[in-house]
């Protein structure tokens, strides 16, 4: 093995640190091990390790497993972190936290349900407890608290601004049908900013792509108002709804701005390129 080693290393150019390597050996007696420490010149580690974080060697099925995943959790979401927000800013930090710690070890490992109860139970502690020691009251299942952080349109994936306005399969038809409206299809991106830079008509002015990008902004504030209308008045998914909102706001946005649109409502509807080639 370390005659391999050193061929890698003339071949490669780069060098290898036996002090600082380590040698673990699995169903082998240790003086095996310790004879092969000696001549390769490095270190002997016991099993279970870590390994960029994951523990190699241990059994998932134990909840020790994840006591120190337990523990991070507890750390982030500590109960005074509580006591300096408000309930969506406990709900982001929870998002967060539960998207950066444990998912990591769920990728790679299955939790047993006790420790999935467990982190239940600290998310819930801190999202209720509203920076108190003593035991919160929950005002709300926690499956519901989960179905709130869904997307209201499609109940499928997380809300966040990018899943809302762009990936949501409601708002991608919403896109799509402005794109026929208007007669042309483009790359539509995943990234705001990315998708309202290159909201744009070919070959058209500078002033007939800022009217365009009107628009834009008016499906933004469509598919918005449809969100709200579900969380706070019980309301139903309408994409088509959306998409005639999107037509009608447009409308009266650029009756209003421009001194010289004179199109009425159906003629907007009908042909829109009309006026938009005719802005100069």
């Amino acid at each position: 093995m370390k005659v391999i080693l050193r061929g890698f290393e003339l071949a490669s150019g780069l060098k290898i640190n036996f002090h600082k390597s380590k040698l673990a050996g699995i169903n082998i007696q240790s003086n095996t091990v310790d004879c092969f420490t000696k001549i390769l010149n490095c270190t002997q580690m016991g099993i279970p390790f870590k390994y960029l974080g994951i523990e190699v060697g241990g059994n998932p099925r134990k909840k020790q497993f994840w006591e120190h995943v337990l523990n991070k959790l507890k750390a982030r979401l500590s109960v005074w972190k509580g006591r300096f927000l408000s309930l969506a800013g406990r709900s982001c930090l929870i998002n967060s936290v539960l998207t950066v710690v444990p998912l990591y070890y769920l990728s790679l490992f299955m939790a047993p349900e006790l420790v999935c109860t467990r982190i239940i139970r600290i998310q819930s502690r801190f999202l209720w407890g509203w920076g108190k020691v003593n035991k919160p009251i929950s005002w709300v299942s926690w499956k519901d608290v989960f179905i709130s952080m869904l997307c209201p349109l499609c109940q499928l994936e997380e809300e966040s601004s990018q899943h809302i306005f762009l990936q949501c399969k409601y708002a991608q038809w919403v896109w799509s049908e402005c794109f026929k409206w208007i007669g042309t299809s483009t790359v539509q991106h995943n990234d705001l900013k990315m998708h309202f830079l290159n909201f744009n008509l070919f070959q058209a002015t500078n002033k007939q792509n800022l009217v365009w990008k009107g628009v834009w902004v008016n499906v933004i504030k469509c598919i918005w108002d449809q969100r709200n209308l579900i969380v706070f008045q019980q309301g139903v998914v309408d994409a088509d709804e959306i998409f005639h909102k999107v037509q009608l706001k447009s409308w009266l946005w650029l009756k209003h701005k421009t001194h010289s649109f004179n199109y009425s409502f159906a003629d907007w509807v009908l042909n829109p390129v009309i006026y938009l080639r005719s802005v100069k």
